[in-house]
């Protein structure tokens, strides 16, 4: 008997609105890139699982974050983006991110269709419709109306700041 597994597919996209502006954030899991705009500023982001990092430019300001302990269910993220101090610890298993951007504290939840919780001041309430592959809710107090596509939310969680700027 033949054993037969599926692969995630190599391309994602998050294509719609945020925090005002047009997002079209493209995510290829073969090259391990994050490519495209938001907030009205462009995105290309390289993630080098060799050496622990994820590098490039999101949101005006380069992006230098070190990968700490990643395991496959759980990745401490530490360094910079969004020109503030980011320290997040992202656990898949407990399907929580924890930590802090800026001065803001991060406590959320999340599954694969809602992520939920609060960055600082501001709810983050976010619910995917796995089934039409729409992306609703808000974050950063501002509407969020998207297309998501072969992506569900622990693809977006580890990359949560792109939506979530602290300017």
């Amino acid at each position: 008997m033949a054993l037969s597994t599926l692969a995630p597919p190599r391309l994602g996209w998050i294509r719609g609105q945020a925090n005002g502006a047009s997002l079209d954030l493209s995510f290829d899991r073969r090259l391990h890139t994050v490519a495209g705009t938001a907030n009205q500023d462009s995105v290309s982001l390289s993630i080098d699982h060799d050496r622990g990092a994820i590098e490039g430019v999101a949101n005006g300001h380069e992006v230098e974050l070190a990968m700490v302990g990643w395991t496959p269910t759980r990745v401490r993220l530490e360094g910079e983006a969004n020109g503030q101090p980011l320290n997040l610890d992202v656990n898949l298993g407990a399907h929580t991110i924890s930590g802090s951007s800026g001065q803001d504290q991060w406590n959320l939840r999340f599954d694969h269709d809602s992520l939920h919780g609060t960055v600082g001041s501001k709810s983050v309430d976010l619910e995917l419709d796995l089934s039409r592959g729409q992306l609703s809710g808000q974050v950063n107090g501002q509407a969020v109306q998207a297309e998501m596509v072969n992506l569900d939310m622990t693809d977006l969680a580890p990359h949560l700041y792109l939506l979530a700027p602290t300017r």
